[in-house]
């Protein structure tokens, strides 16, 4: 397989020539380019097979590079290579047929291997015959079958009738995939991430020994999938969902919580399947992970056994500046809600203690920044951030800007910079969740993870360039980038300038930056 590598910074495009032993792996490289229009050129002259590329790039992106080279090739394979995990540029690279993304701060001879390969796997075959159609032409009366309470007994016949003879198997698998939980899921309108999410999913579903029937309604992606066999199918599906559910929070930057249904054993079954995917989705929310629904009924869930809150006792607590006691106050009322399993109950009691109880914020001059029930990744996240806003309440003063956690997270990585530290890691050493500490991330600073260690190593790496003689790779190393072609475009894209620029610059100046 031949490949091209398009990327506007010199150190990018030495680094990925240099990491990969192309040919030892079955790989020809037939060059690289700076330029979409370099790129296009080498693309009418060589007929690469795989086209490595970066989005953010002069004069023509690496989208529009991608729609034209797609247009003189359909069968073109993409990477993506890119600083961007934001929803628009994974979208459009969707809608192009880009195969694969790759963050740029995660490169490494792994990765690229990883994805090399996949593009480059076996392509499973098609889509059985009706597959790809029947998304389309079938989803209304899917619909029907799974929601709608009002069909006749002869109207559900038609249905059936119409469905079954394009069908390839006896079981059925309903996949139930909800964006957020404060999201409303009938609204059939703006269907942009839904649309995003649904081709993200069903490329990780396609050829495989299996029909899929997707349908989409505002806030929710459901799957049908018709099977000859129904042992072991709902583990293999629930595999690919966590691939599904990985990309989607780093590429669009959105939590799914996904419930798959038992297999079932007939069309007929498709409502209680579809009942069964929505349970488990529930349960997702309390384990943070993907929920298989093995019961053949779905009991049904006390929604409105809310916990007592005595707020004026809670307030009270914060008052005093109990701590102990208004942490295990809190801790009492969600360790109820989670014996309750109901995301509704717990969105409730969320709504009381952060939404209504605004005045005790203001009280202690606590500037909260309101968090959005639909931005948690699930029942822990809310149980802590609850916890911590109380908690900050009691300890405020005017020089407490930050929370424990961001302010050791702070410490830490001004200490540690030079160091391989992930996101992963700095939440094990506070000891709370990962996806908490993305939150508070964005929450009390304002930035993300990445964003915020990167301006503490560009800061280091711009005194090091004006007061050392080490080269821009040495110091690359030192301050904790293990790629200098990664480096070099966090460089610019952080000061403006590359780093000799940066030099020359401060020079002409003639002063420190």
């Amino acid at each position: 397989m031949k490949v091209l590598i398009v990327d506007d910074e010199f150190l990018v495009r030495m680094g990925l020539k240099s990491i990969i032993p192309w040919e030892e792996k079955g790989f020809t490289l037939l060059g690289d380019a700076k330029n979409g229009a370099e790129a296009i050129d080498m693309f009418n002259e060589t007929q690469p097979d795989i086209l490595l590329t970066d989005i953010s790039m002069p004069f023509m992106d690496g989208l529009e590079l991608i729609r034209i080279l797609k247009g003189k090739s359909p069968s073109l394979k993409v990477i993506i290579l890119s600083n961007y995990d934001d929803f628009k540029y994974a979208q459009k690279g969707i809608q192009l047929g880009v195969n694969e993304y790759i963050l740029k701060h995660e490169i490494s001879p792994e990765k690229i291997l990883a994805a090399l390969e996949s593009v480059t796997g076996p392509a499973g075959g098609s889509e059985f015959p009706a597959a790809a159609a029947g998304r389309k032409d079938y989803s209304t009366q899917l619909y029907h079958l799974m929601v709608k309470d009002n069909l006749s007994e002869q109207e559900k016949e038609d249905v059936l009738n119409t469905l079954k003879k394009d069908l390839q198997g006896s079981y059925f698998t309903v996949i139930s995939m909800l964006l957020q939980f404060s999201g409303t899921e009938a609204d059939s309108r703006d269907l942009t991430r839904e649309e995003t999410i649904e081709k993200l999913a069903l490329e990780t579903l396609k050829g495989k020994d299996f029909q899929v029937f997707s349908l989409l309604r505002k806030n929710e992606v459901l799957f049908i999938v018709n099977t000859s066999e129904a042992g072991g199918i709902n583990e293999r599906i629930k595999k690919m969902m966590h691939t599904v559910k990985n990309n989607t929070k780093q590429f669009l930057n959105r939590n799914l919580f996904i419930g798959i249904s038992s297999a079932g054993g007939g069309l007929e079954e498709l409502r209680m399947l579809y009942e069964q995917s929505k349970t488990a989705r529930e349960q997702s929310f309390f384990s943070n992970d993907i929920m298989v629904c093995s019961e053949e009924r779905v009991m049904e869930q006390d929604n409105g056994a809310l916990p007592r809150l005595d707020m004026e006792q809670l307030n009270k607590l914060v008052k005093l500046k109990d701590t102990g006691r208004v942490e295990k106050f809190l801790l009492d009322v969600f360790d109820i809600l989670y014996n309750l399993q109901s995301v509704a109950a717990v969105q409730n009691i969320f709504q009381r203690l952060i939404k209504d109880n605004a005045e005790l914020f203001a009280a202690n001059n606590l500037i909260l920044n309101q968090q959005s029930f639909g931005d948690f990744s699930g029942f822990e996240d809310v149980r802590q951030y609850v916890i911590d806003v109380y908690k900050k309440n009691c300890l405020h003063n005017e020089r407490n800007i930050h929370s424990v956690h961001i302010t050791k997270s702070i410490h830490y990585l001004k200490k540690n910079y030079s160091d391989n530290i992930s996101l992963s890691q700095l939440a094990d050493y506070l000891q709370i969740n990962k996806s908490y500490l993305s939150l508070l991330f964005k929450q009390e600073i304002g930035v993300n993870f990445t964003n915020y260690l990167n301006n503490i190593r560009i800061e280091k790496a711009k005194e090091l360039l004006l007061h050392s003689n080490y080269k821009a790779y040495e110091i690359a190393k030192q301050i904790g980038f293990d790629n200098p072609y990664y480096f070099s475009k966090v460089f610019k894209e952080t000061t403006g300038m590359n780093c000799q620029e940066f030099k020359r610059t401060s020079a002409s100046l003639g002063h420190d930056r």
